[in-house]
């Protein structure tokens, strides 16, 4: 049988995904330099110039363009040459007005540095003021003129100040994607340094403060569970709450984030570009915000596909992902409103609103941009993703593009298109990464059976392209049915690589509502429960596996169903990997043995290894005996009473060949029962948790890894515990949580 767990191949993608994050960085700092600078003192220099003889009545065709007036009369330039050579003795600040003066009459007259200059030598010599013209915006000029040298230094400073906010607002967007690399880096340094070991020696006392207030545990100790979803009038708000790292970090984005917006403006004190100061406000604020709203554009794409490679190098799950996801693009709407009603007052008080402006194209398609990313908004709800997910997919695809597109059609006039393509660049290379992921996996045909009352077992074979797949514990996949129904939909599954035989993956898919519903219906009325004829395809696999091999002791906590990760990491350590005298402990929380059947098969593959189990029926009064199959009984909540009296009440009404069934299957629970209890330790009723971590870690020594795959309720009670409990072990602990919210 060839390898189960390769420490060196999770290393080795490790690398490669850093690599990639390495290049998308570059990009990044590509898009930042690409935007010109654009407070460069020499062409401002060249406006302020222009804007000081723009009432001059140069001899000249009047009915012509400006700048095919001015570039064609060499009055007009020596006007602007000795304007530019009196206002400063700075070089660097000349050649930079002479390019902007050569790029700006080029296609009217070509000008170089060598025959602007002369016009200049010329200029100086038939130099007249402007104060001996009796009437300038009258009298025809046929010689170069002074200008007011004190209103070309107001105009300066005032388009000065507007260019410097445009170059501001690009480096301040720069910063947020700064800080997001910053946060990134620390979480994969910490993530490498769990690989390779590192890890176990960041152990004491104030790292455990740290650790046992700020990084481990949840706001409310409800991460993993929505609230307020029972609560009818609160159920369009029901939301989870984050963990106190996620708050901290999301704290530093949200300051730096006012603090950007409320910074480095240099006002015009002359009131020179805008009539007023607040005026000037309204603009300065407008351009400050939609720039930085056009940088998080990228960091939304990023952070919301699926082919993130930060997945893999950082330890953040795709919950972690979604939340930061979730956040920047509030952030970039609360800039992108800012900057709409900045924009739309300034119009309004200028004069122009119901003029023109409104009827401009890039107005046009920056209030579709905003608008779509307000339905975005308003979509987003945990009400809409629970009841309506399908329409809540396909409507935030349709309403992302259409805020692309708007986004493209007004930047394409003001500029930071470069924010544009990147995001488009990284929406396409994400969709062609799937496409590759799904035709590399193939469509074969899938055994799916109903193995319980909601579980299906999906075994399908394994693709020959082994690049792509060569999945780890903890990772999933998207899984496409191949039905008229529902082809088109994508579910996440976690991966399980078939125990029995190496060419096969296995899936076991609790049947909740939507279409896992509708294939387990489909699958029951099949003859045996048997489907072999349903082709599937896959993206994936995605996701990071917990590097849990490096640890002392490991220490699994699953939930039902989530009780094929925390196997797949305890068979593949107890076989292949993992430190010698290595603890490997498995608590599996299920409501009884017919719970337990569908996992009877891989369970039973611990036998004689190093993993300890202990499994607790929750809902059983007592354990099965030799002598009578009738006590394989179950107990149900309060609120199950009245279905159980039900259903005993029908039991009566069986005909014999049923009672023949259930006594069958009594049977079967009990042989189960039976071959288990040699390695496994079965308990009834819930487990005390407290009672078990505190134990565990009190017992056991050396470092500890603890890892979670379970209903909500489970992980929450265990990231609170192990929070608490982190000074009550003589080693570091870290706590791994494999359940994917989406």
């Amino acid at each position: 049988m060839k390898r189960f767990y390769n420490s060196e191949n999770g290393t080795r993608s490790f690398s490669e995904a850093l690599k990639c994050i390495l290049v998308t960085v570059l990009l990044f700092s590509g898009v930042v330099r690409s935007e010109a600078k654009l407070d460069i003192p020499g062409v401002i220099l060249v406006y302020a110039c222009e804007a000081a003889c723009e009432d001059y009545l140069f001899g000249v065709d009047a009915t012509t363009d400006y700048y095919t007036e001015i570039c064609t009369y060499p009055p007009a330039v020596g006007t602007i040459l000795y304007c530019i050579n009196n206002y400063t003795d700075s070089e660097t600040w000349i050649k930079e007005a002479y390019t902007s003066m050569i790029q700006t009459c080029e296609g009217v007259y070509e000008y170089n540095d060598t025959s602007l200059e002369e016009v200049y030598e010329n200029a100086t010599e038939y130099i007249e003021s402007y104060t001996d013209i009796a009437n300038i915006s009258t009298d025809t000029i046929y010689t170069p003129l002074t200008v007011d040298m004190t209103y070309v230094d107001e105009v300066f400073k005032g388009y000065s100040g507007m260019y410097d906010n445009y170059d501001m607002s690009q480096y301040f967007g720069a910063l947020v994607i700064c800080y997001w690399g910053f946060v990134m880096l620390i979480a994969s340094l910490f993530n490498l340094a769990k690989r390779i070991g590192i890890a176990e020696k960041l152990h004491g006392k104030y790292i455990n403060f740290i650790r046992k207030n700020i990084t481990i545990p949840s706001v409310c100790e409800k991460h993993t569970k929505f609230v307020g979803g029972n609560i009818k009038f609160l159920k369009m708000f029901s939301a989870m709450f984050p963990m106190r790292v996620d708050i901290v970090i999301l704290t530093g984005y949200l300051i730096i984030t006012i603090v950007i917006l409320a910074v480095r403006y240099r006002y015009d004190p002359y009131n020179v570009i805008e009539s007023t100061h607040g005026l000037q406000v309204a603009r300065l604020l407008a351009d400050r915000a939609g720039i930085i709203a056009i940088c998080h554009v990228p960091l939304i794409i990023v952070f919301g596909t699926r082919n993130n490679l930060l997945l893999l190098v950082t330890g953040f799950t795709q919950s972690n992902f979604i939340l930061f996801h979730k956040w920047i693009g509030r952030v970039m709407f609360f800039n992108a409103v800012i900057h709409g009603c900045a924009y739309t007052n300034y119009c309004i008080v200028y004069g122009s609103y119901a003029d023109s402006d409104t009827h401009d194209t890039y107005f046009r398609y920056g209030m579709t941009a905003l608008v779509a990313a307000g339905l975005i908004m308003a979509q987003s709800f945990h009400f809409w993703r629970r009841y309506t997910y399908e329409i809540f997919l396909y409507g935030h695809i349709i309403l992302s593009a259409v805020f692309i597109v708007g986004c493209w059609h007004h930047c394409s006039i003001l500029g930071w298109m470069s924010w544009i393509y990147s995001a488009i660049a990284l929406w396409a290379l994400d969709g062609f990464l799937r496409l590759v992921r799904v035709l590399c996996f193939g469509f074969p045909k899938a055994r799916i059976e109903a193995i319980s009352d909601d579980t299906l077992k999906i075994t399908v074979n394994r693709p020959k392209t082994s690049f792509f797949w060569s999945p780890s514990p903890g990772q999933f996949v998207y899984v496409y049915f191949l039905r008229p129904t529902m082809f088109w939909e994508s579910h996440p599954f976690t991966i399980t690589e078939s125990i029995m035989n190496e060419k096969e993956l296995l899936f076991f898919v609790k049947a909740k509502k939507g279409a896992t519903k509708r294939l387990y219906n489909y699958i029951s009325k099949k003859e045996g429960k048997l489907d072999l004829n349903t082709r599937i395809s896959m993206e994936g696999p995605y996701g990071d596996s917990a590097p849990i091999s490096n640890y002392d002791n490991i220490i699994l906590y699953a939930g039902g169903n989530g009780i094929t990760s925390p196997f797949d990491h305890a068979f593949k350590l107890s076989r292949k990997e993992g430190k010698q005298n290595q603890f490997i402990k498995l608590y599996w929380v299920v409501q009884n043995l017919e719970a337990m059947e569908w996992f009877y098969e891989q369970l039973s593959l611990l036998k004689d290894t190093k993993v300890s189990i202990e499994v607790y029926l929750t809902r059983m009064v007592e354990l099965p005996t030799t002598s009578e199959s009738k006590s394989i009984t179950s107990t149900s909540d309060d609120n199950d009473k009245d279905k159980v009296n039900n259903e005993k009440v029908k039991s009566k009404e069986c005909s014999d060949s049923d009672n023949d069934v259930l006594a069958e299957q009594s049977i079967n629970y009990l042989k189960m029962y039976q071959d288990l209890s040699s390695f496994v330790t079965f308990k009834l009723g819930r487990p005390d948790m407290a009672s078990l971590m505190e134990k565990d870690f009190a017992e056991y020594h050396g470092s500890k890894a603890v890892l979670a795959c379970g209903p909500p309720d489970l992980c929450d009670i265990i990231r609170k515990l192990t929070a608490l409990n982190l000074d009550k072990s003589d080693g570091r602990v870290d706590l791994f949580e494999e359940l994917q919210i989406w």
